[in-house]
């Protein structure tokens, strides 16, 4: 899809749903005044644009026409657990700000699915959001080629002392959200339409994503890049060995030049796991105790709270749970329950089941999208963060 055909696709859609793109298109510029909560949430546009997407997303739903997903029994009770939890936090003694920050972030994901059902009905709407995103990364990537070539913006600093570029976004992840994602999409564009175009354009940023990792300095972003990556050229690796050796060769030459960096980043969690000056519960930079402590305090609930969420039924929680712990899966159990988590991983596997059975390039799509769905879901909440959630929803 080029500019021209993107915007007939763009003009064609009613304005009930047209919302959506400018959204994608500008979320990497409104991420970039996080700051701006500070001085009042009010004052932010994530938070304005985060309480008016619900609003245009049930107006999107509201006047446009749906299909049936074999996804929708699980959302509707994924949505009816999350939606319930989050209501009953009005009952408890906690800041109303919270409580709808809370409201609107854990029931973004399923408004944004039922709103995408109505937006993408064909692959030609998939596509149009796909070139939607892609140029909302120009931002991006012009934030990140000025920090590794010209003067860092932000820096932050790892507990080891590893330090880090973040850009003017409000978490050290969002580099690595954005570009994995695009990358998920250049290669699916590779396989789609085989272009030296869409080839040079992959292999650049891969380049580029190589040269920035150690800057960027976040092993959950490193691996699932490589997973990523080595996914997509499977078939081109196992028909060549010389590419195998050519990939070791530049793993074994990056491990050489870099290791000092990565001795920092895996250092205490190797002296964790050999129990050497620091404890287990350092491991994974604080998770595992943060992980601990998390079901100390779980364990002991009624079972109707670990069944269905801790905000249903407990009146005495740490209401920061909700959040998790750097992890979607835990995240899961504390805001919907057992039963949650069990319905979730049913979508996951009906999500699986569907792309393998879908036509290879778009087979190849959707496991691309889990395998980045399910290597932040160990380390990170990515179903919390609106640019993931923007891409996500359309593809499922």
């Amino acid at each position: 899809m080029g500019y021209r055909e993107w915007k007939r696709w763009v003009g064609g859609l009613p304005w009930s749903m047209r919302w959506f793109v400018f959204i994608v298109l500008l979320r990497p510029v409104i991420d970039s005044f996080y700051s701006a909560k500070e001085i009042s949430p009010l004052a932010s546009p994530l938070f304005i644009v985060g309480g008016l997407m619900p609003v245009l997303c049930l107006l999107g739903i509201l006047f446009n026409p749906s299909h049936k997903s074999d996804f929708d029994r699980p959302m509707f009770f994924l949505f009816l657990l999350a939606i319930l939890n989050s209501v009953m936090l009005f009952t408890k003694e906690l800041p109303i700000f919270f409580i709808f920050q809370s409201l609107l972030k854990f029931t973004n994901i399923f408004i944004l699915f039922y709103f995408a059902k109505r937006l993408v009905r064909s692959l030609r709407d998939l596509e149009g959001i796909f070139q939607t995103y892609l140029y909302s990364m120009i931002y991006v990537l012009i934030i990140l080629l000025f920090e590794l070539l010209i003067h860092p913006i932000r820096l932050t600093q790892r507990v080891e002392g590893t330090l880090r570029i973040q850009g003017t976004f409000g978490d050290i992840a969002s580099y690595g959200l954005y570009l994995n994602m695009m990358l998920i999409i250049l290669f699916y564009r590779m396989a789609r339409y085989q272009t030296r175009k869409w080839k040079n354009l992959t292999i650049a940023a891969i380049m580029l994503i190589g040269v920035a990792q150690f800057r960027i300095n976040h092993i959950t972003t490193l691996v699932t890049s490589m997973i990523i990556i080595i996914y997509n050229l499977r078939a081109r690796i196992l028909r060549n060995p010389g590419l195998v050796v050519l990939i070791v060769a530049v793993i074994i030459f990056i491990v050489y030049e870099r290791s000092d960096s990565l001795q920092q980043l895996v250092g205490r969690d190797v002296s964790a796991l050999q129990n050497q000056d620091v404890n287990i519960e350092q491991f994974g930079h604080g998770r595992v105790g943060r992980i601990e402590s998390m079901y100390d305090e779980w364990i002991n609930l009624d079972f109707f709270s670990k069944t269905f969420g801790i905000a249903l039924f407990s009146q005495d929680f740490n209401a920061g749970f909700l959040w998790g712990t750097h992890d979607d899966f835990i995240r899961m159990i504390m805001l919907t329950g057992i039963a949650g988590l069990i319905i979730y991983l049913w979508f996951l596997l009906l999500f699986i089941r569907r792309s393998i059975k879908s036509p290879p390039i778009l087979s190849t799509l959707g496991i691309s999208f889990f395998l980045f769905l399910f290597c932040y879901s160990l380390s990170l909440t990515p179903l919390l963060y609106y640019p993931v959630c923007n891409i996500l929803a359309p593809v499922w």
